[in-house]
């Protein structure tokens, strides 16, 4: 009966173990080819304020991915193009001044909508994004 407890429990800790290392593998939350096409900013976060970008023209940004690796940006941010790569959830765009990241949170590829933080040096910056 003794052997029998220890013999479950051991089974049970195994089991645990192994959902913790094998069970925790990380989701790609979409497909690289999901990118593709331009994207508008609907919605950006500065300084803990929720920004509506259609009734503030001012903070306009748009990012497109080309099939090819190729991408550009344009608008609140700056104008710029270079390459991209991906990366389970995160884009990472390399210009020939510098680089940033895009680091997918939630992905709705029905609705084409996805929430992302942008990366650029020190700043991180919450968006909203819609495809075109």
């Amino acid at each position: 009966m003794a052997q029998n407890k220890k013999m479950k429990k051991a089974l049970f800790i195994i089991t645990v173990t192994s959902l913790i290392f094998f069970g925790c593998k990380k989701e790609n939350l979409f497909k690289v080819s999901d990118m593709y096409g331009t994207w508008d900013a609907t919605d950006l976060c500065l300084d803990d304020k929720w920004i509506k970008v259609n009734q503030n023209p001012e903070y306009e940004t748009t990012a497109t991915f080309n099939p090819d690796g190729k991408y550009s940006g344009a608008g609140y941010f700056g104008n710029g193009s270079g390459t991209y790569t991906v990366h389970e959830n995160t884009i990472f765009v390399s210009f020939w001044f510098g680089s940033l990241t895009y680091e997918v949170k939630k992905f709705n590829k029905k609705r084409g909508t996805a929430e992302v933080t942008m990366n650029m040096g020190t700043r991180s910056i919450p968006l909203k994004i819609k495809k075109r």
